[in-house]
Order: C-alpha cells, then sequence, then structure tokens
C-alpha cells in the first residue's frame, strides 16, 4: 500500500497540475501529460488509466489519480501491472482522499497540501523507503517537474 506521504505527493501533483481549477476532476489530457513524463510505453499508461478510471466517465476524481500515480510509481519500481486497480489500493486512496476533504472542511476551504503533507509526516510512524523505493520516488518526480534535492 501507498505511505501517506506517497499519496500526498501525489495529490500535491493533482492539485498543481492535474486540476489547478480544483473542479474536481482531472480530464485525460492533463492526467496523459502528467503521466507521460515516467518514461512508461503508451500502452501501459493506456492500462493504467483505464484500471484508475473507476466509473469509466473518462476523467479521474481525487482517489482515481491517486490510484493512476501509484500505479505508475509501482511500474517504475519493476511491478507487473495489474489487470484492475487492487481493492486494497482504491480503498486506500478513497480513505486518503475522504481524509483530505475533511481537512479542507475543518480549515474552512481547500487544504493546502503542503501543509498538510508536513503535518501527516510530523505525526507519521517511521517509515523509510528502500533505496529502490527512492531511486523510483526521485525518477517519477524529476521526470514529472518537481526536482528533488
Amino acid at each position: 500500500l501507498p505511505s501517506p506521504e506517497e499519496l500526498w505527493r501525489f495529490f500535491a501533483i493533482y492539485q498543481q497540475e492535474a486540476d489547478p481549477s480544483a473542479s474536481g476532476f482531472a480530464g485525460l489530457q492533463q492526467t496523459s501529460d502528467i503521466m507521460e513524463r515516467s518514461g512508461l510505453p503508451t500502452s501501459e499508461l493506456t492500462q493504467i488509466y483505464g484500471a484508475s478510471d473507476l466509473d469509466g466517465d473518462g476523467r479521474l476524481n481525487v482517489p482515481e489519480f491517486l490510484v493512476a500515480m501509484v500505479l505508475v510509481a509501482r511500474r517504475l519500481g519493476g511491478e507487473a501491472l495489474p489487470g484492475e486497480a487492487p481493492d486494497e489500493l482504491v480503498e486506500a486512496c478513497d480513505d486518503f482522499a475522504d481524509t483530505e476533504e475533511d481537512a479542507a472542511a475543518a480549515a474552512g476551504g481547500a487544504s493546502d497540501g503542503a501543509a498538510a503533507a508536513a503535518g501527516s509526516a510530523a505525526g507519521a510512524t517511521s517509515w523509510a523507503p528502500t533505496e529502490e523505493e527512492l531511486a523510483s520516488y526521485r525518477a517519477f518526480l524529476e521526470s514529472s517537474g518537481h526536482p528533488v534535492g
């Protein structure tokens, strides 16, 4: 399952690039532009998008976008693509999105992903990625235009 930190990073990409107008949805073009920076073959990205668009409406809401990004990251890490999004992954992304929406409501508006990520990391249990995961995350984030320092 993805870590909270990983989901916050992908959520920040969603807010900044996939749905900057906060419509609640990222269209195929926005999502494709982001996913293509991973360098994965178009056929794999098409499979990931299809598996992530859980309601089949041709656009991705927050949980669906998170599922897509996790699948891209896992594929970059060498994992095989599933035929459909695993239930436990969908549930984790749904739970994260529900938590983010609750935080936004409590704050009286849109939540600040960076502040929430910092708060999440501060209260998180100890977690350390493997070297392979780190390399995969760095490569993906850098290819997405998010330099890793």
